[in-house]
């Protein structure tokens, strides 16, 4: 009963007796037209069981080959079980078109009656940008047109993404969820771009001041002569000490009655004196000057650091460098 039932839906559903049927024409084959009506029992079959993806796969290959309006109804009615209310309701009006021009006046009367009810099911969303405002919108990752820019949009329940880009970022996102017969708008709002960072500016370092080494040349010059001088000086005074003593040993506890031939000695040993406190305070007042010339000439000098600098500044008016001098 129930094969022949299938049978008799298969040969209304796709036109046997209309003209335009995939049956009716003379150059068909039939090994392919065979396959069509296994397949399209297959979808009935599958309808029936309530496997509605099953059956959605039946129809479009058959679809494929031939778009009648009984095979679209079919598509349209899996589209509608599997919640796709979008895709449902266009295919019932592209099933109306091919029935009208078919003459297949039951299946437009009910596709156009399935396709009324479903008006006040189909979730419609509006974006709306701020006045004129030049930006990107994508649904799901999907560029909305232009043209249905703040205007209702069908589609299916479901959540979705909103992303609105604008001048190369992401400057909106939001996301909706639409239950069927729900009439949600989303108004797009942009904040003030974030102003770029400042680079960063290194820090005007001060110089050091720079150290200029004296000329301590004259100082060391003149320091060694007066170490010199006191060097023959002690050396003088040493000589002169022995000639004395020389002397000494030849005469009495009172230097009386000393030795005529120590004379000479003597004499000798009064000039190594005199000399050597000559070359003494001589070597000494020239370790007095190498001491000044050491501390005035030959000391080092700091030279003063620069306060030059150049730094880049940067405000909500623009940036600008600045420098000291």
């Amino acid at each position: 009963m129930r094969g022949f039932r299938a049978a008799l839906v298969l040969a209304a559903l796709l036109g046997a007796t209309a003209p335009s049927a995939v049956v009716a024409q003379p150059d068909a084959d039939p090994t392919e037209l065979a396959r069509l009506r296994s397949r399209f029992s297959d979808g009935i079959a599958f309808e029936e069981a309530g496997r509605w993806t099953d059956a959605l796969g039946a129809f479009e290959e058959v679809a494929k080959a031939k778009r009648t309006a009984p095979v679209i109804f079919h598509v349209a009615l899996c589209h509608e079980n599997l919640g796709k209310l979008r895709a449902a309701e266009e295919s019932y009006a592209e099933a109306e078109t091919l029935a009208a021009s078919e003459g297949a006046r039951d299946v437009g009367e009910k596709a156009g009656k399935r396709r009324d009810a479903l008006k006040g099911r189909v979730p419609t969303l509006r974006i709306t940008l701020p006045a004129g405002a030049s930006a990107k919108v994508l649904v799901d990752g999907t560029p909305l047109d232009a043209a249905n820019i703040d205007k209702p949009v069908a589609m299916d329940p479901g959540t979705f993404a909103v992303v609105v880009e604008k001048d190369g970022r992401r400057a909106f996102e939001k996301r909706v969820t639409l239950t069927e017969g729900e009439r949600e708008t989303v108004r797009v709002t942009f904040e003030a771009a974030p102003e770029p960072e400042a680079p960063p500016v290194a820090p005007v370092v001060p110089e050091t001041p720079e150290t200029q080494p004296g000329n301590k040349i004259p100082a060391i010059v003149v320091g060694s002569v007066g170490l010199g001088a006191i060097a023959s000086g002690a050396i003088l005074f040493g000589l002169g000490q022995a000639a004395v003593a020389d002397v000494k040993e030849s005469c009495n506890a009172d230097f009386q009655g000393c030795d005529p031939e120590k004379r000479e000695t003597a004499e000798q040993g009064e000039i190594y004196h005199y000399a050597s406190i000559g070359l003494l305070s001589g070597g000494a007042a020239l370790m007095g000057v190498a001491t000044v010339l050491w501390f005035t000439v030959g000391a080092d000098t700091q030279t003063k650091p620069s306060q030059t600098g150049v730094a880049l500044r940067v405000s909500p008016s623009g940036a600008f460098v600045a420098g000291r001098f």
